[in-house]
């Protein structure tokens, strides 16, 4: 928990870009993308600018889920999928003394990541039962940019997983792809051709949640999920509550949940005590469970003088009667009445 006028995890902030390594790699393909979208109007030079900026975004949302959660200090961090390390830096930047595990299908990535932030390597998979993390649990798990490529199957999967490695009151954070991606796919930069993209738009307007494969990566594409069918996925694991959403929460794009391994039915606190107040109980809980029922007491290794019923009592006599004083008082009454 954290105290109240203590240092809290928005300090971060000011403090992790002078410890940052800006290193990064020529394999690392979140730079051409980026530098591809606003090509148009930035320079070329400010692809750095808008890469970084996302690992700060990244960092922000770190921050705030650690105040939702009272999480005063992380000591080990899972960064699933780490990519070639644009947040991984700031999590190692942020956290110098943690334990970061760096996960990526992209071997190259988590190569790069271990030689130059220090991370642990796993590689990845796409089935998330042969990613082989052993009995490690974590106090962050960072997902960004995975669930919103995968179908509902394997983002259940993946989400089942990840909460399998949290340790107690961890933080998981994870994103989606929200009702806003609706817009930006219309206005600002499609996701996919439109054929797809209708497939996607359909289910996500029927069931909440839409999925189309890119062309060239079966199994790898586009996702579309509403805050009501995500929240459905983590309710199916009661291990996990969720305590923050935020709506275009990282880079004001896509959408950011937060969940703690805190089971949603565990007492907690003194609204929870381990015996509820006597009004709120049962019968059952107030006096235990029913005692079976027993039959007449009978006397056992007694004479029968003694096992004798004792004789009915002789009934008592009647009291006498006694005259009510109402009819000599109309008597008397009378009486003076005819004198008069």
């Amino acid at each position: 928990m954290i105290e109240l006028g203590a240092a809290t995890p928005l300090d971060l902030l000011r403090t992790y870009r002078r410890r940052m390594i800006e290193e990064v790699s020529p394999n690392d393909q979140m730079v051409l993308p980026q530098d591809a979208l606003d090509s148009a109007t930035l320079p070329e030079t400010d692809w750095c600018a808008q890469y970084f900026w996302v690992t700060e975004e990244a960092l922000r949302v770190v921050a705030k889920a650690m105040l939702l959660g009272e999480q005063p200090e992380i000591r080990r961090i899972l960064d699933l999928p780490c990519g070639h390390g644009r947040v991984l830096r700031g999590l190692r930047a942020a956290f110098p003394e943690a334990e970061i595990t760096a996960c990526d299908i992209d071997r190259d990535g988590v190569d790069f990541c271990a030689r130059t932030f220090g991370a642990l390597p796993v590689y990845g998979d796409p089935d998330p039962d042969r990613i082989e993390l052993g009995d490690a649990t974590f106090d962050l798990i960072y997902c960004g940019s995975l669930l919103t490529h995968l179908d509902a199957g394997p983002f259940r999967r993946f989400l089942a997983k990840m909460s399998r490695h949290l340790a107690e009151d961890g933080l998981l954070v994870f994103t989606t792809h929200g009702r806003w991606c609706l817009t930006f796919h219309r206005t600002i930069m499609p996701f996919i051709a439109p054929e797809p993209w209708q497939v996607i738009e359909d289910g996500f307007r029927a069931t909440g949640f839409g999925y189309h494969d890119y062309a060239e990566s079966p199994g790898y594409g586009v996702s579309l999920s509403s805050v009501a069918w995500v929240q459905q996925a983590i309710e199916a694991d009661p291990s996990l509550t969720t305590i923050g959403l935020m709506e275009k929460g990282l880079g004001n794009f896509q959408d950011v949940f937060v969940c703690r391994k805190w089971p949603i039915d565990a007492p907690r606190g003194p609204l929870h005590p381990k015996r509820r107040p006597a009004i709120y109980q049962g019968e059952t809980e107030m006096l235990g469970p029913p005692r079976p029922a027993r039959g007449p007491r009978v006397s056992v290794g007694l004479s029968p003088e003694l096992q004798r019923q004792p004789a009915a009592a002789a009934p008592a006599a009647p009291t006498p009667a006694v005259e009510s004083p109402r009819p000599l008082l109309q008597r008397l009454a009378g009486k003076i009445l005819g004198r008069s």
